[in-house]
Order: structure tokens, then C-alpha cells, then sequence
């Protein structure tokens, strides 16, 4: 998977103003920057939930809220999902929307998706933001993970403190926020030295690793 295809086009993820059946329902739409004209590309229903949603006319689903796109040479479009509370493990996902409107599942089984991006390598790289239990959230359990071509995906990062996006440079280093959450003054940005180089055991980032913006390089 490369950049967007259709570099003229930017893109913006939109909440539908209006309400079918008293749900929500969220679109992405590709706004020209010429024109300012918006185009909807892909309309989202909720997505499984133990729980009923009051928003959603108590249906047993969470709000796919979507955090992220990104474009292969083909003009599909791969947006992240990070499905609203109880935060399910698993229940964040990846689809791909292909030029036409057509959506599919790309890459699933992931959990608290908020960003994505295209490396220069040409594989996608979602941010898992943590883990959630009925206690809270688990301290130190964000990740960076790969996503190849066919779908299959690792965990090329572990141990990051709610982190919330990552971006690359051309040579391969990626950078990544942390601490999302939390007091003022205590976020950061952590650099990986030749990230998309980086095979087999994940690394793993300790637990007192400083939030720097020269940190690395880390492996």
C-alpha cells in the first residue's frame, strides 16, 4: 500500500447532523480544497456492544467512531475505528472502502484504533491507544502494529502509555505521541529509529522510558 492516489483531494470525517431511527450515523467525505466541494464516500453503522446504547435507540451497539485515513495506489481508502464504551478488547477494526462506496473488513480483532498511517515502506501502522478493563484503563498497554498488504498484522511496539498517533519520516523513523491521557505537561513524543525495518519479537518500551522528543533512537 502506498500515499493516496488522489493528492488533490483531502480528507474529513464527518458526524451525520441528522438521525435514522435515533442513532447516530458517522460518513467519511473527501472535500476538494479547490472547490470545497464534499463528496460522501461511506456511511458506518454501529458496531456489536454488550451493552444497550441510549443514543443509539438502546440497541446492543457502540458508535464506530472513526479516527484515521489512509490511501493505496488504488484509490481505496483504509479507515480506523475505535468503537465507543466498554472499549472492547478486539472490537477495533479497519476497513477498507473501496473507489466505489463498497466497504469491507480489512484488518480486525484490534482495540482502541486512533490512528493510521502509510509508512514508506508501503505497509499501514495503527495506533492501539490501551486496554480497558471494568477497573479502568491498564497502565503501559498501548502499542504500534503493522498491517501488511494481505491483512495480516504484528505488534511491532508494546508497553506505550496511552498513545494517541504516529507519523514517519522518509527514511523509516517513526515518531509517536504519548500520554494522551493524563496531566498537563506530561505528554510526549517518542522516536523509533528505522521502525519499518523492524521484525519478528516486538519491541518492548520500558515502563520509565522518558516522553522526549530525541528519545530515540529505541532497538
Amino acid at each position: 500500500m502506498r500515499q493516496s492516489s488522489v493528492p488533490a483531494l483531502s480528507y474529513l470525517l464527518r458526524l451525520c447532523p441528522t438521525r435514522s431511527g435515533g442513532t447516530l450515523v458517522w460518513r467519511v467525505a473527501l472535500v476538494d480544497p479547490d472547490t470545497g466541494q464534499v463528496s460522501i464516500v461511506a456511511v458506518f453503522q454501529g458496531v456489536p456492544s454488550p451493552m444497550p446504547n441510549p443514543h443509539r435507540g438502546e440497541a446492543m451497539e457502540s458508535d464506530p467512531v472513526p479516527t484515521a485515513v489512509a490511501f493505496d495506489q488504488a484509490g481505496n481508502m483504509y479507515v480506523s475505528f475505535l468503537p465507543g464504551i466498554p472499549f472492547l478488547p478486539g472490537a477495533a477494526k479497519v476497513v477498507r472502502v473501496a473507489p466505489d462506496g463498497t466497504t469491507s473488513d480489512f484488518a480486525t480483532g484490534l482495540t482502541m484504533v486512533t490512528d493510521l498511517r502509510t509508512g514508506p515502506d508501503g505497509d499501514l501502522y495503527a495506533v492501539q491507544m490501551g486496554q480497558f478493563t471494568q477497573d479502568g484503563p491498564v497502565p503501559d498497554s498501548g502499542s504500534i502494529i503493522r498491517i501488511k498488504a494481505d491483512s495480516s498484522s504484528e505488534v511491532v511496539v508494546n508497553g506505550l502509555s496511552f498513545p494517541t498517533s504516529i507519523d514517519f519520516n522518509a527514511a523509516g523513523d517513526a515518531y509517536v505521541t504519548v500520554n494522551g491521557v493524563g496531566a498537563p505537561g506530561t505528554g510526549g513524543v517518542l522516536k523509533f529509529a528505522d521502525l519499518t525495518e523492524m521484525a519478528g519479537t516486538a519491541l518492548q518500551v520500558p515502563a520509565a522510558l522518558p516522553t522526549e522528543s530525541d528519545s530515540g533512537p529505541r532497538g
